[in-house]
């Protein structure tokens, strides 16, 4: 099914005004200072968040040290694979400026998903085109990098 937007916030842009004011009660705002985490890595928690003002900086474990990969900013989504996939977090997220996140805590959206399948649909649809948007710019990003090594 496709839907249309409705909003700008990417995990509730296909959401009616009526299903946003029933998510309106899940959603909260949290602000953090540069440097401080939103997101640890090896975390278990499965909360979402919308980046709304500012950027943070993507943070892996390689060799014992932290490395940062990438960097996003206002209007993405992070953490919505773990939503959907109960594993550890596979990355820190980490303040660069002060900022501001909109945070879906786990528990209380998938009470409200089990009881509103089409407010469900509609969220699924918007992390769907989340996570294909991250892997299309992966798979373009390592392309680039692949024309770029010299032929032997």
């Amino acid at each position: 099914m496709q839907y249309e937007k409705t909003n700008n916030n990417p995990l509730l842009k296909y959401l009616s005004k009526e299903q946003l004011t029933e998510l309106a009660e899940v959603e909260r705002k949290e602000t953090y200072k540069n440097g401080e985490h939103i997101i640890r890595f090896g975390a278990r928690d499965r909360d979402v968040f919308v980046i709304k003002k500012g950027a943070v900086g993507i943070w892996i474990e390689s060799g014992g040290n932290e490395v940062e990969v990438a960097q996003t900013g206002e209007g993405n989504i992070t953490g919505e694979v773990n939503f959907i996939i109960p594993v550890r977090r596979s990355a820190s997220l980490r303040a660069i400026n002060r900022i501001t996140v909109l945070r879906y805590p786990y528990l209380e959206m998938i009470q409200l998903l089990k009881n509103q399948p089409e407010i469900a649909a509609r969220i699924f649809a918007a992390i769907n085109d989340s996570i294909a948007a991250k892997n299309l710019k992966t798979i373009r990003g390592l392309s680039e990098k692949i024309k770029s090594v010299p032929n032997k």
